[in-house]
């Protein structure tokens, strides 16, 4: 969900360093959003959300996050 009264802040999300998807919120309300299918190796793995908003004042709201296998 994006922050009320700001402009939307565009994710990307990245498994492992490698990008996997973007996001932009759409409004103030939680919604699902997916990313393109990836696959891992058995063991540890990072998910990472960053904003591509640079310096500007924005701010996402992530509730949630789901990682599902095939």
């Amino acid at each position: 969900a994006q922050r009320s009264g700001y402009k939307p802040n565009a994710l990307k999300v990245f498994v492992d360093d490698v990008e996997v998807g973007d996001v932009t919120p759409s409004g103030t309300d939680y919604r699902v959003y997916t990313t393109n299918a990836f696959t891992v190796t058995t063991g540890h793995h990072s998910i990472r959300f960053e904003s591509t908003n640079g310096t500007q004042d924005a701010t996402c709201f992530i509730d949630l996050v789901q990682a599902v296998g095939a």
